[in-house]
């Protein structure tokens, strides 16, 4: 029962993977080009739960949506959430104009999507 709990990827779509992934990558390649390699390291630890993916995708022995679900709600909507509150409590050398908005999208995007991926469970 747990296991299809967890299971989330019924809910991915284009949106929550290409999409978004490429809109990810853009804005790490902005931040690499545009000397703002620094803010590339503060997001980089977003990638977790894209790790734990493919290591399970990689190694089918090796899948635990239990770890994916852990690394995605400690990184993809706790971590998010505190960089917006350091965004908006300290000054940023980086324009917040420029990170904000990809910031906020990001992490709606996120909340959006475990949304989509829990409120069904509650019907089981």
């Amino acid at each position: 029962m747990a296991r299809k709990i967890l299971d989330y990827r019924a809910h991915l779509r284009v949106d929550t993977t290409y999409v978004h992934h490429v809109a990810y990558f853009a804005l790490e390649l902005f931040c690499l080009l545009n000397g703002y390699a620094r803010y590339y390291l503060i997001f980089a630890i977003l990638e977790l739960p894209t790790c734990v993916l493919a290591l399970g995708s990689a190694f089918p022995s090796l899948r635990n949506d239990a770890a994916f679900f852990g690394t995605f709600v400690g990184t993809r909507l706790a971590y998010e959430v505190f960089v917006v509150a350091a965004l908006l409590l300290v000054r940023a050398p980086m324009p917040l104009h420029l990170l904000g908005p990809p910031v906020v999208a990001s992490l709606t995007k996120h909340v959006l999507w475990m949304k989509s991926w829990l409120t069904p469970k509650r019907k089981e």
